[in-house]
């Protein structure tokens, strides 16, 4: 059985043991990544209930409408014309009068698995430290920025096919960190390319392209490229579509940060490939890389990180309009120098 939530813990553990039907009694998962924990929810209503008895042995419950008694009623029922029930509690961290459940934590009903996922929770509260003691899970903390190709390199072995390595690559630039909305496009992706046994970067653009002409793959190399005029217009775009700033803002410090450590790793006469090596990112995507190092040198690339830091905080503090934030950031990223200068009547 994998480990409880006061471990460290692997999502590929725990859906591994669910697949090979070894249940456990008790699950909690909280956390940012809502995808995650959704998964690892439909993979144990998909092996432990029989869809045949699936009414009678399957609950699922938001936290606004449920107490502690509530769950407790719910996970201690023993299973109907089946071996065991599912009780599924979303939203856990707005249940009220917990104090019924710390006992049946404890000692939680074997032919129950009682899954309860929250968003954001209190670990001084009695309840999530029992929780933390006795229960299989554990946080879901968003993927960092470089583990998201891997993940959909990943996912998409989980569907029967391959992504080459750059149109990984590309995907994520395209769509960002959201996990939902890559799988959503993954989806989309196979569909498309039929029967072929590989999504390459031509599928990317085609189908993912072509909807998000205006993202932040788009974004940032505008920024590189210096065209300011384009990054405006662009950023303009994403934002009308309720594209977050701040998360905007984090995709362009990624994207200076590399060109810090290109700048850092030519100073140390590293070649080409072993800088792509080094910073993983794959060669093709490299090359711009190496382009836009011409147009930043680093005192700029430095001046655009602290660039990025300032916007980030007024982004998180102030009650400033983000629209003119993410203008002035460009501004200073891009300078007066752009070789693709805006027209005077902007």
């Amino acid at each position: 059985m994998a480990k409880s939530a006061k471990e460290k813990i692997s999502l590929d553990a725990v859906l591994d043991d669910i697949q090979k039907h070894r249940f456990a009694p008790l699950y909690f998962f909280y956390g940012e990544e809502d995808f995650l924990i959704e998964e690892v929810a439909d993979a144990l209503i998909a092996n432990a209930v029989d869809p045949v008895s699936r009414q009678f042995n399957l609950d699922v419950v938001y936290g606004n409408d449920v107490s502690g008694k509530d769950i407790v009623a719910r996970a201690s029922s023993f299973p109907m014309m089946g071996e065991r029930r599912v009780v599924i509690v979303r939203d856990f961290e707005r249940a009220t009068e917990l104090d019924p459940l710390l006992p049946y934590i404890e000692h939680p009903s074997p032919s129950t698995s009682l899954f309860l996922s929250a968003a954001k929770v209190d670990m001084r509260k009695k309840v999530y430290a029992h929780l933390k003691k006795y229960a299989v899970g554990g946080e879901t903390a968003p993927l960092r920025e470089y583990e998201i190709p891997a993940w959909i390199q990943k996912r998409t072995a989980i569907m029967g096919r391959k992504i080459a390595p750059e149109a990984a690559e590309m995907l994520h630039g395209y769509v960002g960190t959201s996990l939902r909305e890559l799988n959503n496009e993954l989806e989309k992706l196979l569909i498309a390319i039929g029967s072929k046994p590989a999504i390459e970067t031509g599928d990317v653009q085609s189908v993912v392209g072509m909807s998000r002409e205006f993202s932040i793959f788009e974004l940032t190399h505008a920024v590189g490229g210096k065209n300011l005029e384009k990054a405006l217009s662009i950023c303009a775009r994403m934002m009308d579509v309720g594209e977050a700033p701040v998360g905007m803002v984090a995709m362009l410090a990624r994207h200076f940060g590399i060109l810090w450590r290109v700048h850092q790793l030519g100073a140390e006469r590293k070649t080409p490939a072993d800088m792509a090596k080094e910073l993983g990112v794959h060669p093709f995507f490299f090359k711009e890389y190496l382009e836009d190092v011409k147009r930043y040198p680093r005192t700029a690339v430095e001046d655009a990180l602290l660039a990025l830091t300032r916007a980030d905080e007024k982004l998180k503090t102030s009650s400033g309009d983000p629209h003119v934030v993410m203008d002035m950031l460009l501004f200073e990223l891009i300078g007066s120098h752009s070789p693709h200068p805006v027209p005077l009547s902007m």
